[in-house]
């Protein structure tokens, strides 16, 4: 997977694995989560790249809009993940159970992260 080059000053505070679906979809992409004091990245497994199938994600605090979305029976909790030009639900691998399951504790960790990481970028 290839990486997406850092900001001046810009450092790692959380990475998780997922799997983003957009609504109204029926498949998803699988591919890592970058949180940073910046920005949050999600960057799809190169095949999902190479098929078209997912672009990655790449979004500045202050255009994002985060909250813990509804259960899916077969995906578990997402975060819905809201831009003025994009939306997805993503899904955070929880190591407790299995892959295609996202705890709400997990969702909410990741959501309070993110939330977090804003309010600092702010100042």
């Amino acid at each position: 997977m290839p990486t997406i080059p850092p900001m001046p000053d810009e450092r790692i505070a959380k990475i998780g694995e997922g799997l983003a679906r957009q609504p109204g979809r029926v498949s998803g992409a699988f591919g890592r989560l970058c949180l940073t004091n910046q920005r949050l990245i999600w960057n799809p497994s190169s095949i999902y790249r190479w098929l078209r199938i997912e672009e990655p994600f790449i979004s500045l605090f202050a255009e994002l809009d985060c909250k813990v979305g509804k259960p899916s029976i077969w995906y578990g909790f997402p975060i819905v993940l809201e831009t003025k030009g994009r939306s997805f639900w993503l899904y955070i691998h929880s190591p407790e159970i299995l892959w295609a399951r996202a705890l709400r504790r997990t969702a909410r960790e990741w959501a309070n992260a993110i939330e977090a990481a804003r309010q600092t970028a702010k100042g």
